[in-house]
């Protein structure tokens, strides 16, 4: 039963439809100096249609591009409202 249902919530992460990703909001958490991605954390939800990140990074924004960022937080994750 595990199995199935990681393979389920893998297969939602790939069925994402586009009007789900365009209800997206992003909350980014900022520190002093340089990111380190290595020590920042993400967290994603779908809760009623929409997707929650909360991005908490060691250190500030400044040097990382929209797509380091982004790839960064869809490296983690998306866990479904049931899991809330």
């Amino acid at each position: 039963m595990v199995k199935i249902r990681r393979r389920i919530e893998s297969l939602e992460q790939v069925l994402l439809s586009s009007e789900i990703l365009r209800k997206r909001w992003v909350v980014v958490v900022v520190g002093g100096g340089p990111a380190n991605l290595a020590n920042s954390t993400c967290t994603r939800r779908l809760s009623r249609g929409r997707l929650f990140e909360i991005v908490q990074l060691d250190g500030s924004r400044e040097g990382l591009t929209d797509g380091e960022l982004n790839r960064f937080i869809e490296s983690f994750p998306i866990q479904g409202a049931a899991a809330c």
